[in-house]
Order: structure tokens, then C-alpha cells, then sequence
């Protein structure tokens, strides 16, 4: 997943961020057939940071890429943290120190 996502980093407008979301689902609709949802966005983002490619994915195994997905989105906000990534294996994360309210 690209670090351009960090908004600690990226100072994108609302208005540029939704013009950008609008054209990713139009893209994602013109690829697929429809427009995607939540759960197959978590789906996609989860098979990208696998490197996982084209299979086929048992129930259980769509829900833990959702997982992972999940926590990468999380992460790009300072809630989990990576650990020491194994070798070949994705990076376990715990979660972050607390940051204060601003």
C-alpha cells in the first residue's frame, strides 16, 4: 500500500480526496462490472499486502485478509504499530502507545 496515504504526511483538501475516491470507484466500476463496497475494498487491500495475486480464497481466509487490511488502515493512522516483520511474512502489528486528543 502507497505511504502517500499517511495524513500525517499528506495535507490533501476534502475536496481533492473525494475527487480522487470518486475516480478509483469509477475505475474500480469499470473494471469489475460494479462498484465495489467496503468489505471488497478490505478484500482488495488485503490481497495487495499479501502480494497474494489471482486464487481462490475459502470464507475464513477473505475474513482474515479483511483483517489485515483493517490494520493497515489503522496503521496509517498511528493505532497499530509493525513489529519485527518474519522473514518473508507480513509484519505482525501490536497496538500503538496512545497518542493525546489535539
Amino acid at each position: 500500500m502507497s505511504e502517500d496515504l499517511n495524513p500525517a504526511e499528506n495535507h490533501e483538501s476534502e475536496a481533492d480526496f473525494e475527487s480522487r475516491w470518486e475516480t478509483l470507484m469509477q475505475e474500480m466500476e469499470a473494471r469489475f462490472g460494479k462498484r465495489p463496497d467496503l468489505n471488497a475494498l478490505l478484500l482488495l487491500i488485503g490481497i495487495q499486502e499479501l502480494n497474494q495475486g489471482i486464487t481462490t480464497f475459502t470464507k475464513e481466509q477473505k475474513q482474515d485478509l479483511m483483517h489485515i487490511a483493517t490494520c493497515r488502515l489503522f496503521s496509517l493512522s498511528g493505532h497499530y504499530e509493525p513489529r519485527a516483520r518474519g522473514r518473508g511474512r507480513l509484519a505482525p502489528l501490536q497496538a500503538a502507545t496512545p497518542r493525546a486528543l489535539r
